[in-house]
């Protein structure tokens, strides 16, 4: 798989990410981050800084006792100029250990310290008008180094969706002193680095969590084995559901009708990620399938109907989604016109929030149309993927890599879909001989 990563582009959607989070969910709020001296709460505070201002971060260094590297974590609020705070947890965690009547394991033991942690970051963040900074990133996440309620808690998350080394570059766009980049991760109980104790290098498993490509056998049963034994930390916690009717008052939500146009060829997790934030904003989410009349061709091999299902198996009622079929027009006002008419033709009401997981600014398909204001919600995108690479795994027979970007929902839709796109493609490729 070719595989790039540009970190000045990545640094400036997480910038605007993070405003857009704090526009909706906190307001003048501060972002409340720990701070440890490594890269990766050195990246999230230096991210928090440039995205709401260095007045509106709060770092909270918190030792267990004696910290050897706690100057590390001093050099980067210093380096940031952020306000911030030093607790010393010891008598926290001690005072649990002696209440307990019994000894703890050694899994208890080391997860303690981390879980005390965010308690204590909670702890600022309601006494400072706060949101929690999630510190976490991917490659960690994916093999489970993380204490779930600890260190993989927060309110948002910047990096949970960036490696290892995504994070190292984005720190370096950012200008943050190297030797906090480049400080060794570890947990500061047992004396070894993160590395030592996994087995592999972040290096080696960046690589295979991007391209799939790993050459020791071995690492990689370890790296599948843990990443399986871990998934459920990244799931919400299983609740039973009753069936019984629940009330749902909407109208404290923020707008009234969100709008979402998009062909939907194919359908994968940062689309569904786009449109949960929708439901959260809306009282209702119309889903416009744009280019509805295609279907059977190379770049459009799914019909309407067949996205419609896609649909509807993962958000069933929850979103009301209509064909917007292509209409050939260059003209951004009349276009807006032709979105407005189809909305009310809909949903009897026009729109009043365009969500769109497009960098250029949309909202002017609208601009000049009488009676009409629409905000605008860009949501950066949460995987880097495209259409286009998503096809090409059903053309590889690639299965493993497209479930990792789908919801676990459509899986056993893949062999229809894989024959449909072949179709397309082969159609395609006799046409043009």
């Amino acid at each position: 798989m070719n595989y790039s990563f540009d970190a000045k582009k990545a640094k400036d959607e997480c910038v605007r990410w993070i405003r857009n989070f704090f526009e909706e969910n906190g307001k003048g709020c501060n972002a409340v981050v720990g701070i440890s001296g490594g890269k990766d709460s050195s990246v999230v505070a230096a991210l928090c800084s440039e995205a709401l201002g260095k007045d509106k971060v709060i770092g909270v260094l918190m030792p267990d006792g004696e910290q050897a590297d706690i100057d590390m974590a001093k050099l980067l609020v210093e380096h940031l100029g952020i306000k911030h705070y030093i607790v010393n947890i010891k008598d926290s965690t001690q005072g649990l250990k002696d209440a307990l009547p019994f000894e703890l394991s050694e899994q208890s033991r080391i997860n303690l310290p981390p879980r005390i942690r965010m308690s204590t970051l909670y702890a600022v963040s309601q006494s400072h008008n706060g949101r929690v900074a999630n510190t976490c990133n991917l490659s960690e996440d994916w093999v489970g180094y993380s204490t779930r309620y600890g260190d993989s808690a927060g309110d948002f998350s910047p990096c949970s969706h960036l490696t290892v080394a995504e994070v190292k570059a984005i720190g370096r766009v950012l200008g943050l002193p190297e030797c906090l980049i480049e400080k060794a991760p570890s947990d500061g109980l047992s004396g070894m680095t993160d590395e030592d104790k996994l087995g592999f290098t972040y290096a080696e498993l960046d690589r295979y969590i991007r391209t799939g490509e790993i050459e020791n056998k071995e690492h990689k049963e370890k790296i599948d084995r843990l990443h399986r034994q871990n998934l459920f930390k990244l799931k919400l916690m299983p609740s039973f559901d009753s069936g019984l009717p629940v009330f749902e008052e909407t109208e404290h939500k923020a707008y009234g009708l969100g709008i979402i146009v998009g062909r939907f060829q194919t359908l994968h997790k940062g689309h569904e990620y786009m449109i949960n934030m929708a439901r959260a904003l809306c009282d209702q989410v119309l889903v416009f399938v744009g280019s509805s009349q295609e279907s059977g061709t190379e770049k459009n091999p799914f019909s309407y109907e067949l996205r419609q299902e896609l649909l509807t198996t993962i958000f069933g009622d929850n979103i009301i989604i209509a064909p917007l079929p292509d209409i050939g027009v260059g003209n951004n006002g009349h276009w807006g016109d032709y979105v407005i008419e189809n909305a009310v033709k809909v949903c009897g009401k026009k729109p009043d929030l365009l969500i769109s997981g497009k960098e250029e600014r949309r909202r002017n398909w609208f601009d000049g149309i009488e009676g009409v204001n629409i905000s605008e919600l860009y949501i950066p995108k949460t995987i880097d993927i495209s259409a286009s690479e998503m096809r090409q795994f059903f053309a590889d027979n690639d299965i493993e890599s497209w479930k990792k970007y789908v919801n676990k929902k459509l899986w056993p839709r893949y062999d229809e879909l894989r024959e449909l796109i072949l179709e397309a493609k082969d159609k395609s490729e006799t046409s043009s001989i």
